[in-house]
């Protein structure tokens, strides 16, 4: 199947679709401004995307229905053994738990994106070192980009398997840790009280 043909298919499906910036000095950023909107792109945006920016690779923002968490596995992280880890704590076994996922193998070969069925609020945020979940608003590359193939094809949102509540509970954990650092943060800081903070 084409490039062309490819991401048309996904589009069809439901999915929001964006051009995005690839690894070549061929494209360096996003090629639409509002790639985050809640707005679904029309299939003849995109079809037009495709002719109009060939070399450009995609990606999906995880909303309508789904998320995508992204299991990095390189520079000292290795998301892979901690979802293992929490697997086991949970009385699953890793198969069980990416089982009826899609499943992207990521650019550098040893990282994974595991697409689950989502319909909750969170957003994106690190739930872990190599684990990030990734819904609303943050970007996700899917084949045919440059290295990204992949392992499990997506079929369909309605295919995929929910998202354990167990997964949901550390997202909701990290998240709101996220928010407290954000919030500490967000006063300025006296000259005076610059060093106890």
């Amino acid at each position: 199947m084409s490039k062309i043909d490819t991401i048309t298919d996904l589009a069809n499906k439901g999915l929001h679709l964006v051009p995005w910036k690839n690894r070549s000095s061929q494209i360096r950023k996003p090629l639409w401004k509002d790639w985050a909107s809640e707005a679904l792109p029309e299939v003849s945006a995109i079809t037009n995307a495709l002719v109009e920016y060939p070399a450009a690779d995609w990606a999906v923002v995880p909303k309508n229905g789904y998320m995508v968490i992204d299991l990095d596995n390189k520079n000292g992280k290795d998301g892979i053994a901690i979802i293992q880890g929490w697997c086991q704590d949970n009385n699953v076994s890793f198969d069980w738990f990416k089982s009826g996922c899609a499943v992207t193998k990521t650019y550098s070969g040893t990282g994974r994106h595991l697409w689950f069925r989502y319909t909750g609020d969170l957003t994106s945020c690190d739930v872990a070192n190599g684990v990030e979940a990734k819904h609303k608003t943050e970007s996700v590359h899917i084949p045919p980009s440059e290295g990204y193939t992949w392992e499990v094809e997506f079929k369909t949102i309605e295919q995929l398997p929910e998202l354990p509540q167990w997964f949901i509970t550390k997202w909701e954990e990290a998240s709101k840790k996220k928010s407290e650092v954000k919030l500490y943060t967000l006063d300025k800081v006296s000259s005076g009280g610059r060093h106890d903070f």
